[in-house]
């Protein structure tokens, strides 16, 4: 699960342990990584002292970002602020999709909320439809059928022909 506030779920499940039957019979019993495992979609547990981010890592973010500023929070606040229209940015606020299975962890919806809040002053709105599992492959199907994504699509012979260069002929344009 995600917890809203990582050193309150530390200190509350310090002793806390839930047993888990895998699929093939076994059982383990698991602490607190039930929570800390999610941590890092929000910078990182292992930051929580505000280390200094990896040289490899800064090659992924700006030269002065710091560790903890490598959270889905921080990346969905960044897209938006890089918006030049104020009314888009509003809209982009009110209207943040989540789609995917990592989107699935209980109390990931309102984590992200929360943070988001503590980084913008616009009215935030999390939005995670029930079948966001698989919003990507809705997504893709719907383009895909389209009848001038279809001009896009790259056959085996094609790729095998051209090469990678095929795709910035017939999908970059």
């Amino acid at each position: 699960f995600v917890a809203d506030n990582y050193h309150d779920a530390l200190k509350k499940n310090a002793n806390s342990y839930k047993k888990y039957k895998l699929p093939d019979g076994q059982s383990i019993r698991i602490g607190n990584e039930r929570f800390r495992s999610c941590e890092q979609l929000f910078g990182g547990f292992m930051n929580l002292n505000n280390e200094e981010m990896g040289r490899d890592n800064k090659k992924l973010f700006s030269i002065d970002a710091a560790f903890n500023n490598s959270g889905i929070h921080h990346m969905v606040n960044q897209s938006i602020k890089a918006v030049n229209s104020d009314d888009i940015k509003n809209e982009f606020y009110s209207n943040i999709v989540l789609s995917g299975g990592s989107t699935l962890f209980k109390g990931l919806t309102s984590r992200l909320k929360l943070e988001m809040n503590k980084l913008s002053n616009e009215q935030i709105t999390i939005i995670a439809n029930e079948k966001r599992k698989y919003l990507a492959w809705i997504g893709g199907s719907i383009i895909s059928s389209l009848t001038h994504f279809q001009q896009q699509f790259i056959t085996k012979d094609e790729y095998e022909e051209n090469g990678q260069s095929i795709v910035h002929r017939k999908c970059i344009q």
